[in-house]
């Protein structure tokens, strides 16, 4: 005597099985694609005049929590900063602290599009200049802006979108910009 075998329970799996594939082969046709991408500014970017020089664009850098990765110049450190409460800070920079800050929060839902007038709505006191749109993947975007946050000297260039429900808000010196856009554009994510 064996174990008693429920043939019912084949043919539920069997129709379980057809349901999966059916809808794995209609997302495909959907054209529906997941959240990888590069991202890149839309238009003339404009950046401010500056000095600095943007070192070589030698080292990869690969963040496996928020499944994103760049290029570092020579020279630069990635710091992963701990959760503070709020969002979780990353600070890429050389010796001299010249860098960008990445600082990743999670947000409710996961929402795709994030414009300058979403953020002048929240923040109305935050001065917005030169904004301009950011594509995120192929399905999402952003807004790239110069604002005066005090922690950069009350010039800074900032990029913020939204991606895989999180908001990303990523922030320099105005002086650095031409750095900020040379690491952008080599964003990928993954």
């Amino acid at each position: 005597m064996g174990i008693p075998v429920n043939r019912n329970a084949y043919g539920v799996a069997a129709a379980l099985v057809c349901i999966a594939v059916l809808a794995l082969l209609l997302w495909k046709l959907s054209g529906a694609r997941p959240d990888t991408g590069s991202v890149r500014f839309v238009g003339a970017v404009g950046a401010m005049e500056s000095d600095y020089v943007v070192p070589p664009m030698e080292r990869d850098y690969q963040n496996e929590q928020f499944r994103f990765s760049l290029k570092l110049p020579q020279g630069f450190t990635a710091t992963e900063l701990p959760f503070d409460g709020e969002g979780t800070p990353v600070v890429l920079q050389d010796a001299q602290g010249n860098g960008i800050q990445i600082y990743v929060r999670e947000v409710e839902g996961n929402p795709r599009n994030l414009t300058e007038a979403q953020i002048r709505t929240s923040i109305p006191d935050m001065k917005m200049e030169n904004a301009q749109a950011v594509e995120i993947g192929e399905n999402s975007s952003g807004v790239a802006f110069m604002s005066d946050s005090p922690d950069y000297g009350g010039a800074s260039r900032e990029v913020w979108f939204y991606f895989g429900g999180n908001l990303y808000q990523v922030s320099t010196y105005a002086r650095l910009d031409n750095l900020l856009q040379a690491m952008f554009s080599s964003w990928q994510f993954f």
